[in-house]
């Protein structure tokens, strides 16, 4: 359809306006909504959260030790999405999603207001790679050496 797709589905998303924080937070969700979030909520899955955990953390042990991994460091992670840095951010996604693996440059987060060129450069930089807890091990092999692929 010649979209683009982290554009549409971000759209889709966050589906708000770019309105005042505080009218967007005086709309009351609708009813089916409020019964999915209430579902979700009960439902939680905290296995699920630590097999999240656990692909995380051995993708985190299996790539490189020199390749940059925002918040590597970070002893409590989620995983959600996997953080990597690019040069070639449209490259790299290309790449990606040619060998099967979805990934985006967007997100919501904005770099402080501060002079530090580097951490601007590492916004400029980042994408997120999600990552599946059912990753086979030829998977998770896969996205190792496409991750110590990228520059």
């Amino acid at each position: 359809m010649q979209r683009d797709t982290d554009r549409t589905l971000g759209a889709l998303a966050r589906n708000s306006k770019d309105t005042d924080l505080l009218e967007q937070l005086r709309v009351r969700p609708c009813v089916p909504l409020i019964r999915m979030m209430k579902r979700r909520i009960e439902r939680f899955d905290t296995r699920a959260m630590q097999t999240r955990r656990e692909v995380g953390n051995r993708l985190i042990r299996s790539v490189s030790k020199t390749y940059r991994i925002p918040g590597r460091a970070n002893p409590d992670h989620r995983y959600w999405v996997f953080p990597i840095t690019a040069k070639d951010r449209q490259g790299t996604i290309k790449c990606f999603r040619e060998q099967g693996f979805d990934a985006t440059a967007m997100h919501s987060m904005d770099a402080p207001n501060d002079d530090s060129s580097q951490l601007q450069r590492l916004f400029e930089s980042i994408l997120f790679v999600p990552l599946e807890t059912d990753l086979r091990e030829e998977e998770l092999s896969k996205l190792v050496e496409l991750i110590d692929s990228t520059e």
